[in-house]
C-alpha cells in the first residue's frame, strides 16, 4: 500500500509540475529561512555564556538624570570598583576594564601598531578567558605589565613563549609581557578584547597628564566598565544600595543626579542599548522582530500550501469518488 502511495504521489508531481514546484520550493525556502533566523537568534543569546561564574557576575550601570533627559551608561566611575568591594559585604571580587593607549610598539626587532586597554588585577578571576602563556592570577598585578592577544603576540614573537620579554611602546614606556591570551575570535563576548595593561600603570600616566584623570575621579563616568562577582546568595539590591550611598558621598554635581544599578552579565547581550557600550549591542527588540519574521515566513508558506492543496483537491474529485466506491477509508483518502 505504501508503495502504491509513492507511485501515485510521483505521478501527481510529474502531472502537475508547476503546482508541485510552487509547493515544494515554497516550503523548502520558508523552512530554510526560518532555520537560518532561528540560528541567528540562538547565536545572539549565547554571548558570555562560557564564563564559569556567569550567573554571579554583574556590570555596574550608571543612570544620569538631568533637567530634560535621562541617560543610561554602560560605564561607571573607576574608583567605584575598589570602594564598593571594600565597604559592602557580599562581593567576592571586582575588576574593571577601560580603553588604553595605542601606537607603534617594538618587540623582538619588529614594529607594529596596535591599541590596548587597562584591566584590573582580578580580571581573569571574574572572566574565564584562557591564557596560552602566563599565570592569570598574577598577570595583571604589577605596574607596566601587559597581556597580549594571540594575534599581536604572533606578530612580534611567532609561536615562541614571550612571557618575560619587553615590549617598547614609545612615549607610553616599556612593558613586561606577563601573558598571552588564547585565540578569542570564536568566543561570544560583549567585551572588545584587546591587549591589556595592568590598571596599576594608569596613575603614572595621569600624573604626567598623558591621559584624562579617572583613577580617583568619581565624576568621570564615561570610560570605565566596572564588574562585580557576588558571593552565592547575595542580592544585587544590596550592592546597588551600597553603590548609591557611595555616590552620594563622593559625587558632587549640580547639573545631574546619579543612580547606579547592576546588570547581569548574561543580560548585556541581548540587552538594552546603553551609551558607551563596547562590543556587540543587540536590543531585545531585534530578537522579537526576527522571531516574528520567522513565524510569518512559515505561516505564509503554510497558507500558500493550504490554498493550493484545496484548489488541487477539486481536480481530483473523480479519483476520490472512485476510491470511495471501491472501499477506501477516510484516513486513506486523506493520506493520499
Amino acid at each position: 500500500m505504501f508503495k502504491n502511495y509513492l507511485h501515485i504521489t510521483f505521478r501527481n508531481i510529474t502531472k502537475n509540475k508547476g503546482y508541485s514546484f510552487i509547493i515544494i520550493f515554497g516550503l523548502a525556502l520558508s523552512l530554510s529561512l526560518s532555520l537560518l533566523i532561528t540560528q541567528m537568534i540562538y547565536n545572539f543569546t549565547r554571548f558570555d555564556r562560557f564564563h564559569d561564574n556567569k550567573d554571579r557576575i554583574y556590570r555596574l550601570v550608571t543612570t544620569r538624570t538631568g533637567e530634560k533627559w535621562t541617560d543610561d551608561f554602560a560605564t561607571a566611575p573607576l574608583p567605584m570598583a575598589s570602594a564598593l568591594t571594600n565597604s559592602v559585604p557580599g562581593i567576592e571580587a571586582s575588576t574593571m576594564w577601560t580603553w588604553g593607549p595605542g601606537g607603534n610598539a617594538i618587540g623582538c626587532g619588529k614594529v607594529f601598531p596596535f591599541y590596548t586597554s587597562f584591566a584590573g588585577e582580578d580580571f581573569f578571576r571574574l572572566f574565564s578567558y584562557k591564557l596560552k602563556h602566563g599565570d592569570p592570577a598574577v598577570a595583571l598585578r604589577q605596574p607596566n605589565s601587559i597581556v597580549l592577544t594571540s594575534e599581536i603576540a604572533s606578530i612580534f614573537f611567532g609561536e615562541d613563549n614571550p612571557v618575560g620579554e619587553i615590549l617598547q611602546f614609545g612615549k607610553w614606556g616599556d612593558y613586561t609581557i606577563t601573558g598571552v591570551l588564547e585565540d578569542t575570535s570564536r568566543l561570544k563576548t560583549h567585551i572588545d578584547l584587546r591587549s591589556m595593561i595592568s590598571v596599576s600603570t594608569l596613575p603614572s600616566f595621569e600624573k604626567r597628564e598623558m591621559l584624562t584623570p579617572r583613577s580617583d575621579v568619581w565624576i568621570n563616568i564615561g570610560s570605565t566598565f566596572v564588574y562585580f562577582m557576588l558571593e552565592p546568595g547575595v542580592s544585587p539590591q544590596r550592592i546597588e544600595d551600597g553603590a548609591n550611598r557611595l555616590a552620594a558621598d563622593h559625587i558632587r554635581d549640580q547639573k545631574f543626579a546619579y543612580r547606579f544599578w547592576l546588570q547581569p552579565l548574561t543580560g548585556i547581550v541581548p540587552g538594552p542599548d546603553l551609551r558607551n557600550s563596547a562590543g556587540e549591542v543587540i536590543p531585545p527588540a531585534v530578537i522579537y522582530i526576527l522571531l516574528a519574521v520567522a513565524l510569518l515566513v512559515v505561516l505564509s508558506a503554510a497558507f500558500n500550501y493550504t490554498n493550493l492543496s484545496t484548489a488541487q483537491a477539486l481536480s481530483r474529485a473523480r479519483e476520490v469518488g472512485i476510491r470511495k466506491v471501491i472501499g477506501a477509508k477516510r484516513y486513506q483518502i486523506f493520506l493520499q
